[in-house]
């Protein structure tokens, strides 16, 4: 409740949050609409009416503790690489970020997993808006692998707009 004087007038502010991805997962035209009334006379009231645009934007970005050729890491045959994978959600909802399986053929074509590789990661995570999330991505390599470079693709995106495009932020590598 608020009391006003006689001719006084107030400032309110609203803030309207947008939902997560579980609540809205495309754009939405809503209205929002506030009533002031008088507490002594019911019959003294005003209306105000606000239309909104939520614009539902999906983003995400990948990054590691071991960044390409300014660090590699360095592992033997038959040992097990460990490298730190920053999950961030750049969107303006929360949001399950994908990663292709590891268990098809496809999804270890995608990841570039050389032939007896094993890698421990998740297909998804949950990544709320505006956080990273540190995921552990463990890479397993048989002993009688020769020695030599090898690259391996995290590639992920976002499951709102699951259109795999770098530029418009929805997929990353």
């Amino acid at each position: 409740l608020l009391f006003i004087e006689n001719e006084e007038s107030i400032q309110l502010y609203l803030r309207v949050q947008a939902p997560d991805q579980e609540h809205v997962s495309q754009d939405v035209l809503a209205r929002l609409e506030i009533t002031a009334r008088s507490t002594s006379d019911l019959g003294i009231k005003s209306n105000l009416k606000i239309d909104y645009y939520l614009d539902v934007m999906y983003g995400m970005d990948l990054s590691s503790s071991s960044n390409g050729a300014s660090a590699p890491t360095l592992v033997r045959p038959g040992g097990t690489a460990i490298i730190n994978v920053n999950v961030t959600n750049t969107g303006n909802v929360d949001d399950y970020i994908e990663f292709y399986d590891l268990i098809s053929l496809q999804g270890r074509q995608e990841w570039m997993l050389p032939y007896g590789w094993n890698i421990q990661f998740p297909n998804q995570l949950w990544v709320e808006t505006g956080e990273t999330v540190e995921q552990e991505l463990r890479i397993s390599i048989p002993a009688n692998e020769n020695v030599a470079t090898f690259v391996i693709y995290v590639k992920g995106w976002s499951s709102g707009e699951p259109v795999k495009s770098i530029e418009r932020g929805t997929y990353d590598v």
